[in-house]
């Protein structure tokens, strides 16, 4: 491999890695919206039952849906990450890797995305 092909796989590579954080801080973010949806639905809902006035309940929906489709969104984007890093390793034909940089944080990400909507639906 030359030195401009050695530059473009790490571009590449980068870019891939780039584009699968901002998919983490994508569902980060979805989950703490997750989150403050399902304390403000919940504080909504004891102020409109202080004046008498019941408000539906199940505002809590709102956050388990959005903490679910934070969780399965970032495992389909850690999929394709991987697929792809695979994929332009051996295009490049260098050896595959077993776990690219981003994989790790991203499992973590999801599994935090899962315990929440855990922690959601078991306050039904």
């Amino acid at each position: 491999m030359n030195l401009n092909d050695d530059m473009a796989y790490r571009r590449t590579t980068w870019a891939l890695e780039r584009t699968q954080l901002a998919w983490v801080r994508t569902s980060f973010g979805m989950a703490s919206a997750a989150i403050a949806l399902d304390k403000g639905a919940t504080a909504l809902n004891k102020a409109k039952l202080l004046e008498g006035a019941g408000w539906v309940e199940g505002g809590f929906w709102g956050g388990i849906v959005l903490a679910s489709y934070a969780a399965v969104q970032l495992a389909i984007a850690t999929m394709i990450y991987v697929r792809r890093e695979r994929e332009l390793a051996s295009t490049a034909q260098l050896p595959i890797p077993w776990m690219p940089v981003a994989v790790p944080l991203s499992v973590l990400v999801s599994l935090s995305c899962v315990a929440i909507t855990v922690m959601l639906y078991s306050r039904i």
